[in-house]
């Protein structure tokens, strides 16, 4: 009788132990399935590249790794895997500084449209389920959706006299908005920027292409700073 009121005993301990775990704790939450408590130590999930996470096979909604290659957190969602920087919007951002005086880094032949000098190295922020950087100012988009793009462009010796400028997006080399576009007067050799924004409609892996236009009869000018910035809407 002794043995099997032990037996009936050990089987609710290990039944509630189941139910609940605690670490660091002895008294996990009513709530709670797992509950860890420490104030030395770290929850550390898998961590892995961009390719093993990848290549997992039908992971479950909900899964989490570290994603060594991005240096952020993954959450497996229902349109797959999602940096947990931007589980709201998908985001790319791009910036480029140029410090040196006599870059030459804009082509300026007058009404010729050249892609931005800015491409995969400058890269600040980017959720690489959405967007591939595949070359200077040119960004293939893996999602369909609606997103807004503005990008901005900046020179530091622009000469006097009436130049015409412009910022725009080509959809698969097709021009789709105009981002900028105008009529510098400069008064003598200053510097002078210009930027914009735009909304755009696309299909998974079509190419954005961001160029520019600024006519100095094909006389090389300096880049001074060059952005590039697009958000998924919907």
């Amino acid at each position: 009788m002794k043995t099997n009121l032990l037996l009936v005993a050990f089987y609710f301990v290990v039944l509630s132990n189941f139910a609940q775990v605690g670490i660091g704790t002895v008294t996990p939450n009513n709530a709670s399935l797992l509950e860890l408590q420490s104030t030395t130590q770290t929850f550390v999930p898998p961590r892995m590249t961009g390719t093993q996470m990848n290549a997992i096979t039908s992971p479950l909604v909900g899964s989490m790794v570290y994603n060594i290659t991005d240096d952020a957190m993954y959450l497996r969602t229902s349109q797959g895997w999602k940096s947990m920087f931007f589980i709201n919007n998908d985001v790319i951002l791009l910036n480029r500084e140029f410090t040196t005086i006599g870059n030459n880094a804009l082509a300026t032949i007058n009404n010729t449209y050249d892609d931005l000098p800015i491409g995969s190295t400058n890269i600040v922020i980017n959720d690489p389920t959405t967007y591939t950087v595949i070359g200077n100012g040119r960004i293939q988009v893996l999602k369909t959706g609606v997103y807004s793009i503005v990008a901005g462009l900046s020179t530091s010796n622009l000469p006097s006299g009436n130049i015409k400028y412009i910022l725009a997006v080509e959809v698969n080399n097709v021009l789709n908005s105009y981002l900028s576009r105008g009529i510098a007067n400069n008064t003598a050799v200053d510097e002078f920027g210009f930027s914009g924004t735009s909304g755009v409609s696309v299909n998974a892996n079509d190419v954005l292409r961001i160029r520019y236009v600024l006519n100095n009869s094909g006389n090389l000018l300096d880049a001074r700073f060059i952005n590039v910035g697009i958000t998924r809407l919907k």
